[in-house]
C-alpha cells in the first residue's frame, strides 16, 4: 500500500485512486499504467510510449523522475518511443528501427554526430538536418571536391574515399546548429555565401532561421536574442567538421572529415 501511495504522489494521481478505469481520461490512464509498472518492482522495465498522452510539463517531470528511479535501483529499461527528446534524455544506448530493420545502434551522441545513413540523419534531429544534393568535381584516394547542385557552395572532403569517382552523386548533410549566419562585412567569413532570411521561427531560447541561398532552402539555429541583429546583407558558413556525406544511391554514410572552400 505504501508503494502505491508513493507512486501515486510521484505521478500526481492521488485523486484518482478511488475512481474506476472508465472514469479516467486517456492521460490519466497512461499515468496509472506507468504507476502500476513502477510499483511492481520488476527486474526489467518494458515501457512502450509511456508519456505519449501526458501534457508537456508532466512529461518533463516524469522523464526526470524515471531517470532518477532507474539510476537508484539499477534496473535495465527498454523504452519504445518516437519522441527524440525522450530517447536523448533517457537512453544510454539507442537502437533505431525502421520497418523492422535495425538501422543503427549506439549512444545518443554517436547517432546524432555520426549518423550511419541518410535515413538515420533525417529521422534523428529536430529541426531536421539540411540535406543538399551534390556531385564530386574532383576525386583522389584521400580527398574529393564536392559541388552542391545549383549552388556556389563547394566542400573539400578528406578520408578513406578510394571508392568514390569524379561526377558521382552524393548528399551533403548539415545540421541547423552548424549553419552560421552573420552580417556581411565585419566578422563575416570571407568564403561565406550570401543568403536571404525568409522567416524567423522562435522556439524559446532558440530561433530557427529559414534561409534561401540561391535555389536552396536551409534552416539555421541561433540564439533568439541574436536574431534582431540579423538584417540587411547576410552570409552563411558551415562548421567543416560537422558536414555529413552520404552516398546518394545507397543512402549510407561515407566516412570523412570536411572543410568548406
Amino acid at each position: 500500500h505504501a508503494k502505491v501511495l508513493e507512486m501515486a504522489r510521484l505521478l500526481q494521481i492521488e485523486g484518482l485512486l478511488e475512481r474506476f478505469p472508465q472514469e479516467l481520461s486517456g492521460g490519466e490512464r497512461q499515468r496509472v499504467a506507468l504507476g502500476k509498472t513502477l510499483a511492481a518492482d520488476p527486474q526489467v522495465w518494458l515501457l512502450d510510449e509511456p508519456f505519449s498522452h501526458l501534457d508537456t510539463n508532466l512529461r518533463y517531470t516524469l522523464r526526470n523522475e524515471l531517470t532518477r528511479l532507474r539510476q537508484q535501483v539499477g534496473i535495465t529499461t527498454i523504452l519504445v518511443t518516437h519522441d527524440l527528446s525522450e530517447a536523448m534524455s533517457l537512453a544510454d544506448r539507442i537502437a533505431i528501427v525502421h520497418h523492422g530493420q535495425l538501422l543503427q545502434c549506439g549512444t545518443p551522441a554517436e547517432i546524432y554526430d555520426r549518423p550511419g545513413s541518410r535515413l538515420v540523419a533525417e529521422s534523428w534531429g529536430l529541426p531536421p538536418i539540411n540535406l543538399l544534393n551534390a556531385h564530386l568535381t574532383q576525386a583522389a584516394s584521400n580527398s574529393v571536391d564536392v559541388a552542391v547542385d545549383n549552388s556556389p557552395l563547394r566542400v573539400t572532403v578528406h578520408g578513406n574515399l578510394e571508392a568514390l569517382t569524379e561526377g558521382q552523386s552524393v548528399t551533403l548533410g548539415i545540421r541547423p546548429e552548424d549553419v552560421y549566419v552573420t552580417k556581411a562585412g565585419g566578422n563575416s567569413p570571407q568564403n561565406g555565401l550570401p543568403v536571404t532570411l525568409v522567416r524567423v521561427e522562435r522556439t524559446g531560447a532558440d530561433a530557427l532561421l529559414h534561409l534561401q541561398c540561391g535555389s536552396l532552402d536551409l534552416i539555421a539555429r541561433a540564439a533568439s536574442r541574436s536574431v534582431a541583429e540579423l538584417s540587411g546583407d547576410l552570409r552563411i558558413d558551415f562548421d567543416p567538421q560537422s558536414i555529413h556525406l552520404f552516398d546518394q544511391d545507397t543512402g549510407l554514410r561515407i566516412t570523412q572529415t570536411a572543410t568548406s572552400t
